[in-house]
């Protein structure tokens, strides 16, 4: 996985306690050849991804999404998610999304762990 990355914010962000976990709003998934899907649950965005790279033989080994995920409060994470298939490997875009927060230098104000990220 080699991730790319860019974050914005969208201008009217909804409101959160501040022990309260940040759930997710929407996922979009796009592949270079113009397919989109949008979801709301990591769970479903796998499955997603699962289905458009293959299994069969022909299909390629390396394949690139682009997503973007917005969080109930605004926060909005851009990136690619770069998969490299195997024989029992799944896609897991929840991994691809903590590894980024985990190494996304934000201003100490951002509490990156209230994201409710499903990662296994």
């Amino acid at each position: 996985m080699n991730p790319s990355l860019d974050t914005k914010v969208h201008s009217r962000p909804q409101r959160c306690l501040p022990d309260e976990p940040i759930d997710v709003c929407r996922i979009r998934l796009m592949q270079p050849a113009g397919a989109c899907a949008v979801v709301s649950e990591f769970r479903t965005a796998d499955q997603v991804l699962d289905r458009w790279i293959g299994r069969g033989a022909g299909t390629p080994a390396r394949r690139e999404f682009t997503f973007e995920i917005t969080f109930v409060d605004g926060y909005t994470l851009c990136g690619c998610y770069e998969f490299w298939r195997s024989a029992r490997r799944r896609p897991c875009l929840a991994r691809c999304v903590r590894s980024l927060f985990d190494a996304l230098a934000m201003p100490p104000a951002v509490d990156l762990s209230r994201y409710a990220i499903d990662a296994p």
